[in-house]
């Protein structure tokens, strides 16, 4: 992984967050839609042979609607969006605070101030990886743990929607990976 600014930009983010999505139906999938004796809201258990597909209940999820429709999602995503503003414009800073020195050194009039300059620089260059590396660690961990929030609160909603709907599948459609699906389904 390279540790740099464009790493973290808002489409990866956004990105990341429809990866997210998409997983969690599919978990959700296997996990609480897969078996073949469901219950409907009003209590009843069916049977439902794996040969026959006939009154099996079936919706689809789009999850670029639930990524641009969800506040929590949109909420999280602004604040890693500022959380990024904030980290560039601190490599900014530090890369102009760099340059100034470069260009202090050019001025040098003795070899001891071109060689004072060049430590500052180098210093202030290991000091630029070492934020950067520190805050790419921090601002990854602290998108983890917002992603797994949505996705529990995602696979939170989808339990107990389908527990009062009674689906037997609930897919994901996600960009165009689905080649048809009727949009009263969804």
């Amino acid at each position: 992984m390279k540790n740099t600014i464009q790493n973290i930009s808002g489409k990866n983010i956004t990105g990341a967050l429809k990866c997210i999505f998409m997983s969690i139906v599919a978990i959700f999938f296997f996990t609480q839609c897969g078996n073949f004796n469901d219950k409907f809201n009003d209590g009843k258990t069916r049977e439902l042979k794996p040969d026959s597909i006939a009154g099996i209940r079936i919706v689809y999820a789009d999850i670029d609607s639930i990524i641009l429709k969800y506040n929590f999602a949109i909420d999280t995503n602004k604040d890693l969006i500022k959380r990024q503003e904030l980290i560039k414009e601190m490599l900014r800073r530090k890369s102009n605070e760099i340059n100034r020195y470069r260009s202090r050194r050019v001025d040098a009039n003795t070899f001891q101030e071109y060689k004072e300059i060049t430590n500052i620089i180098i210093g202030k260059e290991e000091e630029l990886v070492k934020y950067k590396t520190t805050e790419m660690d921090e601002f990854n961990k602290l998108a983890h743990a917002k992603d797994k929030e949505v996705r529990d609160s995602i696979t939170n909603f989808i339990t107990q929607y389908n527990s009062r709907k009674g689906y037997d599948y609930i897919l994901a459609k996600y960009n165009e990976n689905m080649l048809y699906a009727n949009k009263s389904l969804d």
